[in-house]
């Protein structure tokens, strides 16, 4: 076991994870494997519109002052779900199978019969992640595996706003759970 891999490994099982089900493809990649800066920017941009699409709705108060415009803003929000349900209708459907992941901006834990770990010659993993907010658009990681924890892919390109919106996305989904553990 590398000393990197272990410390990707540290910092994952540290930190907050969003543990859920997912569909996900995962492929191997060559060794010299570096994401286009494009493909990073796209992650940065469904990210922030995944945040943005799971904040939570708050009513708009009508006799607020302030708030002349929230029949307009309704009616704004209600069309813009229904345009991402047309476009996951008429978008074509992605192959790839819902699997249990544990997922932080340091890594993903899958199970290991996916990651295929024993094949050490070539260690770089694609993962791509199709939430349903998104359904045709991936969130694609790149990561090497670590054969010390079979499962578990460090991610270790990501860019500073990839690493960042991907942190809160995880927080969010964290508090909404806790929140709903309590009962509120």
């Amino acid at each position: 076991m590398s000393q990197a891999s272990g410390l990707n490994w540290q910092r994952f099982s540290d930190q907050i994870s969003l543990e859920t089900q997912l569909r996900l493809q995962l492929e191997v990649l060559p060794h010299d494997f570096a994401p286009a800066s494009g493909q990073m920017q796209l992650n940065a941009s469904l990210l922030e519109t995944l945040l943005a699409l799971d904040k939570p709705k708050r009513p708009l108060l009508v006799d607020d002052e302030r708030n002349d415009y929230s029949g307009e803003l309704q009616l704004i929000s209600a069309r813009l779900d229904l345009v991402m349900a047309m476009l996951g209708r008429i978008s074509p459907s992605v192959e790839a199978s819902r699997h249990p992941l544990r997922l932080n901006a340091c890594g993903a834990l899958l199970d290991p019969a996916l990651t295929g770990s024993g094949e050490t010659e070539l260690p770089r993993r694609l993962l791509r992640l199709y939430f349903e907010h998104c359904p045709t658009v991936p969130l694609e990681l790149s990561g090497t595996l670590d054969p010390a924890h079979p499962g578990f892919v460090g991610l270790d390109t990501l860019s500073p706003a990839v690493h960042d919106a991907l942190e809160r996305l995880v927080f969010m989904h964290h508090r909404r759970q806790v929140a709903a553990s309590r009962g509120k």
